[in-house]
């Protein structure tokens, strides 16, 4: 049986750490996610659309196949389109190592997948963040 996989993109111009706002991000790196391997599959570079709203549009259309994006800020608006277009976007701490992240999105990739925000009506942001926060921090209970 095939190992399933899925795609995080992380918001980052040196391709090691999460150092960029999600609207002003000149790239992503994707890495291609497995309980049993991490890998970078691609790295997306941004070119510069001439408005706030086609430069989110162009991320969001780079960023097609990810289930999760990982930035240091996002904008409410620009955070509910992700939502709509099924990325669930994941704020942290600026300069945070993406080789940091990579084993506790494979301890438990399948607490990823029907996040809220997946259906219809997404929930506030708060509500996504805080789970995604528990998910990733140390000593959450199943």
């Amino acid at each position: 049986m095939a190992e399933q996989t899925w795609q995080v993109a992380f918001a980052s111009d040196d391709r090691t750490h999460v150092n960029q706002h999600f609207g002003v991000a000149s790239g992503f790196c994707i890495h291609a996610i497995a309980p049993e391997t991490a890998r970078l599959i691609e790295v997306l570079h941004c070119v510069g659309a001439e408005t706030h709203q086609d430069r989110v549009g162009e991320r969001i259309a780079l960023l097609e196949g990810c289930q999760l994006l990982f930035c240091v800020a996002v904008g409410d608006a620009a955070r509910r389109q992700l939502l709509a277009a099924g990325i669930t976007a994941l704020v942290v701490e600026q300069g945070t190592a993406i080789a940091s992240l990579l084993p506790k999105l494979q301890e438990r990739p399948a607490r990823y997948r029907g996040l809220p925000g997946q259906g219809k009506k997404p929930p506030p942001p708060s509500v996504v963040e805080d789970r995604l926060l528990a998910i990733l921090a140390d000593g959450w209970d199943e």
